[in-house]
């Protein structure tokens, strides 16, 4: 169940569902027995929006994220920067939707870390332009998904699943690379195994090209490499399929 925002300044388009109250719990329960009652397992990936919200989404409030720029659109809104306590607060806001995804019988949750949203705008060099410990380096601008994994771990502890997504590529900027290139990527996959997720999910604009320029490794490639004891699952465009059975 995609795209379900933690924060009431989260939802990054119109009908977004919520997760951010506990009055959402009993709408969000009767997905969970549905998809339940037909033998499967029910997870719900979490998100917020970050710079991606757009103020009528949220009451006509300024939306946040790591540093104040405002996404590539026209018209965008410029977000207000969270400060050090905010992040922190971001954190303990993760964990307590996971509470309620529980409570809701979610098997697990999905921690949505892809797209251009607010944990990827924290890893995205051009995005993130703090000085402070959530900024800078390769560690630096990953460790608010690394901490988020792990206050949602702790949580839900070992039985209930817990997944993460990342990507390259954006909504609103589909061709990006990461900086640091394929040796980053390695220990990006690297980092997310060791912070304690059951499964990787990766997606790419085009998932069956190299993930860099003078190299042959797909992302999907890399992960199996970077993370080896790590399920990961496989998605973006393949175009045909030949190359999805590929």
């Amino acid at each position: 169940v995609e795209c379900c925002f933690i924060d009431p300044k989260g939802p990054a388009f119109p009908g977004a569902i919520g997760i951010d109250s506990d009055n959402k719990i009993a709408g969000l329960a009767r997905i969970a027995s549905a998809i339940k009652s037909k033998g499967s397992q029910a997870i719900l990936q979490i998100y917020h929006g970050g710079r991606m919200v757009e103020p009528e989404l949220i009451g006509g409030r300024t939306p946040v994220a790591p540093s104040a720029i405002a996404a590539p659109r026209e018209g965008a809104t410029t977000p207000q920067a969270l400060t050090g306590e905010e992040v922190e607060v971001m954190i303990t806001k993760f964990g307590d939707a996971v509470n309620r995804a529980i409570k809701a019988g979610f098997d697990g949750v999905e921690i949505h870390a892809a797209n251009g949203y607010l944990l990827d705008q924290f890893f995205t060099d051009y995005q993130n332009q703090r000085e402070d410990a959530w900024g800078g380096s390769l560690e630096n601008r990953l460790r608010l998904t690394l901490e988020v994994i792990r206050a949602v771990r702790n949580k839900i502890g070992r039985e209930a699943m817990l997944g993460v997504r990342i990507s390259q590529g954006k909504v609103n900027d589909f061709q990006h690379k990461w900086q640091e290139g394929e040796a980053g990527a390695l220990k990006v996959f690297a980092l997310l195994q060791e912070a304690g997720v059951d499964y990787i999910h990766i997606t790419e604009y085009k998932a069956w090209l190299p993930a860099f320029e003078n190299n042959d490794r797909s992302l999907v490639e890399l992960a199996r490499v970077g993370a080896p004891d790590t399920v990961i699952i496989a998605n973006g465009g393949l175009d045909d399929g030949e190359r999805a059975e590929e």
